[in-house]
């Protein structure tokens, strides 16, 4: 399955296409739970929204992937390649 055009000349885009329904997902779920759950004495509402905004904050401030080489065949490029 090949790419659209406008993906293969700007990888970006991709990316902030997938930043944003990944914050759109956590607002869902931020929604879902804060109102009824959100009770000190019922912890696990409040753990899961901490691991998973954790999860948030990590996708949303990763480095965007280089133009390299590919891996293949599961080995990494030498410097003799």
């Amino acid at each position: 399955m090949k790419l659209p055009t406008s993906i293969r000349r700007n990888p970006r885009l991709l990316d902030r296409v997938e930043q944003v329904l990944l914050v759109l997902g956590y607002a869902w779920l931020l929604m879902r739970i804060w109102p009824g759950q959100l009770q000190p004495e019922n912890w696990f509402s409040l753990l899961l929204l901490f691991s998973e905004g954790i999860v948030v904050f990590f996708m949303l401030i990763r480095r965007p992937r280089r133009r390299d080489r590919v891996f293949v065949q599961g080995q990494a490029p030498g410097p003799e390649q």
